[in-house]
């Protein structure tokens, strides 16, 4: 399946983390077990040889900065592992940047940095979550030529994208909104590793927005 456009930037009413407002509170924190210790507020070092490594083969730069700040976090589940968004945000970086981290039932974790590529509303439902749409295409093509294959779903047939409900915490202390979200996760060789094209579908407020990362497997040491 061919993106047919790429429109950059926020769309009017897009959710923006880097909105949210930095709350203090007395509270006691809630969220004490998070996977590597990381916490609202924390600052995480990414490993970013790899991306130094394959940059020049990415679909576009990774707009990444060594020490990011933990802004807001999210949690769901999918296929019998537990997933966490973190949303991260560096002094200087301009588009929003996710670590996922997910850990199965053994307890592997496993850790992927993501980097927004594009986002703009959704005009035409069909076209991208309909029967046969984009997000859950076997392939997925951008700027016309670069084809990744779908990493969920098997190796069949179109397939549904997958739908959760993302509760988006804002504060150590509980505070949320809530997105629904459906998503696929796609990937593309590049020789000197995977990168992987996260493409979403967040329904916030009665408004769906169309978001589409890329990015690499990666490591971080938190502070």
């Amino acid at each position: 399946m061919t993106l047919l456009k790429t429109i950059k930037g926020k769309g009017k009413g897009a959710l923006d983390v880097k909105d949210f407002p930095v709350v203090r509170s007395t509270l006691p924190c809630i969220f004490n077990d998070l996977p590597l210790g990381i916490k609202i507020g924390s600052v995480v070092e990414l490993d970013l040889d790899d991306l130094i490594m394959s940059e020049d083969s990415l679909l576009a730069p990774l707009d990444l900065e060594v020490s990011n700040y933990v802004r807001a976090f999210s949690s769901f589940e999918l296929f019998e592992q537990q997933f966490f968004l973190f949303y991260l945000e560096g002094r200087y970086s301009l588009n929003e940047s996710i670590l996922q981290v997910t850990i199965d039932e053994e307890g592997e974790i496993q850790q992927k940095i993501f980097v927004e590529y594009s986002e703009d509303p959704l005009e035409d439902e069909e076209e991208w979550i309909g029967d046969g749409g984009y997000i859950g295409a076997l392939t997925f093509t951008v700027e016309e030529d670069i084809e990744f294959q779908r990493s969920w779903g098997g190796e069949g047939e179109d397939v549904d994208p997958y739908l959760v409900e993302e509760t988006i915490y804002r504060t150590n202390y509980g505070e949320n909104l809530v997105v629904d979200k459906q998503l696929m996760l796609y990937h593309r060789d590049i020789g000197e590793g995977i990168e992987h094209l996260l493409v979403t579908a967040d329904d916030y407020k009665g408004e769906t927005h169309i978001r589409i990362y890329n990015g690499i497997d990666t490591s971080i040491v938190v502070i």
